[in-house]
């Protein structure tokens, strides 16, 4: 109960546990109910009214219309070809020793990571002509996995692109990823050819239709998303 009765103000005990009121004898259960009834009826209304705003943003982003759905689908494009097509071409020749065409995609590149042998790599560095390539190696690893990672934002966050900076957003983590994949991409080619430093023509190294898709992609996911930004400016400055 409360400590006051809610019509005539009288003060009532903690410990009051009664129905009634022993001021007035109201009931202290069912006194306003109409009142409180409407009131709670009202706050699910505009709770409701919110909801449904929610959900004609996030349809508007998503699945209202033909550009909408093509950028959703889109999104998982980027990542899907980081993952599977082929990043690199590479070749081994050693005396003796001959290792075909070996191609690497996403997947295989980030588990050659995990698998590294890093004391072997920074052993490397104490040789003058490859003294680079520990940290080319560092910095191609962080370029890999950073595209990857804003890869997979653009999938987490097309949902939201009806936000105010929505697409600026999405138009953002795709300059992140495609600048990180081109990175990736040349600091590879530097590190496994690094041999040439020192003479020995051992390691050939191809960049991959992967790559040149994935930035491709990406691109087009920034050029759907402008679009749609400009068509958002123009609806709010017609409204």
């Amino acid at each position: 109960m409360a400590n006051k009765c809610p019509k005539c103000g009288g003060k009532l005990s903690p410990l009051y546990l009664k129905q009634n009121c022993p001021h007035c004898g109201v009931n202290l259960v069912y006194y306003n109910a109409e009142e409180r009834l409407e009131q709670d009826a009202i706050k699910a209304e505009a709770e409701w009214e919110a909801l449904d705003r929610w959900l004609v943003r996030l349809k508007s982003a998503t699945i209202q219309g033909p550009l909408p759905i093509i950028r959703m689908i889109w999104a998982f494009v980027p990542l899907v070809l980081l993952a599977l097509l082929p990043l690199f071409h590479t070749q081994l020749n050693f005396p003796f020793v001959e290792e075909g065409v070996r191609s690497i995609n996403g997947i295989s590149a980030v588990m050659d990571i995990f698998s590294m042998n890093f004391s072997a790599l920074g052993a490397l560095g104490e040789i003058e002509a490859l003294s680079t390539v520990p940290v080319q190696t560092y910095l191609y690893m962080g370029c890999l996995l950073l595209a990857a990672l804003f890869a997979a934002l653009l999938i987490l966050f097309v949902a939201f692109s009806y936000t105010k900076h929505g697409e600026l957003r999405n138009i953002i983590f795709s300059i992140v990823s495609l600048a990180a994949t081109v990175a990736a991409a040349l600091l590879y080619v530097r590190v496994y050819t690094s041999s040439g430093l020192i003479g020995l023509e051992i390691a050939t190294c191809e960049i991959g239709i992967g790559i040149w898709l994935t930035v491709a992609a990406l691109a087009v996911y920034m050029v759907l998303n402008l679009i749609m930004m400009v068509r958002r400016k123009k609806r709010e400055a017609a409204e």
